[in-house]
This record gives structure tokens, C-alpha cells and sequence, in this order.
């Protein structure tokens, strides 16, 4: 779903940003994929540089978007925003799975579990801003 909201994004800087978010992910698959004892061996991990550029883009959507404090909010304005709301939705479930998978000692990263939190976020705030 990913490539999808990449594909219905009307910004160059949105589809830069959701091209990183997949980098990010491939990097967040290859090492839950791998055993513990195996994760030194890879060449690249998730690491707060990766968690530092997602917050930064997150503050710059929050000063873009106004959301309503107390609204709830529907989803489904239209297709762009629903992509979005489903890749957020994805997301949220990666990231219990991720704390699942940290809580038995699978993953170690715990830069991994914050990251994926936010990017549930970022996902969400795109949605609204495509509405």
C-alpha cells in the first residue's frame, strides 16, 4: 500500500519522503527477518538519524495541518487519504507485532519500535492532509 499512497501523493516531497519511508522499511524487515546474533552483519540498520528525519517531517506537517483538537475524524474523503488511513492503520499493526516481537527478545532495536510509532503519525497527518 505504500507504493500506492507514493503513487496518489501530490508532492514531490511527499513521494521523496514515502520513497524513504520504504527504504526505512526494507531496513526494518531484514532485520526482524534476521537472527539476533546476525544483526551486526548488516550493512545498514534503522538508526535515530532515520527516526530524527521522521520527526522533522512530522513537525513540519503538524504546522501545515489543522485538526480539529476534539473531532473525530472519518476516513474516506477520497482515495488519497484512504491509502494513507489504511498504510497508517498497517502501520499501527507492525508496531504491536514490533513490541511483541521486543517484549520475547526477538528484536533488540528499540529505535525500530519508536519509529514505526511515528510513523503511524506521519501517516495519519498525511491522510488529513489529503483531505
Amino acid at each position: 500500500f505504500m507504493g500506492l499512497a507514493k503513487s496518489l501523493s501530490r508532492t514531490k516531497r511527499d513521494k521523496f519522503f514515502l520513497s524513504a519511508i520504504q527504504y526505512d522499511l526494507y531496513l526494518i524487515a531484514a532485520e526482524a527477518a534476521s537472527p539476533s546474533s546476525k544483526t551486526v552483519i548488516l550493512k545498514k540498520r534503522l538508526d535515530k538519524d532515520s527516526l530524527e528525519k521522521l520527526d522533522s517531517y512530522i513537525r513540519r506537517l503538524e504546522k501545515n495541518i489543522n485538526i480539529r483538537p476534539r473531532g473525530f475524524v472519518f476516513a474516506g474523503e477520497n482515495l488519497a487519504s484512504s491509502v494513507y488511513d489504511i498504510c497508517s492503520s498497517l502501520t499501527r499493526r507492525l508496531e504491536r507485532r514490533a513490541v511483541t516481537a521486543s517484549r520475547k527478545r526477538i528484536i533488540k532495536n528499540k529505535t525500530m519500535l519508536v519509529y514505526l510509532n511515528r510513523l503511524s503519525d506521519a501517516l495519519f497527518l498525511l491522510a488529513r492532509a489529503a483531505q
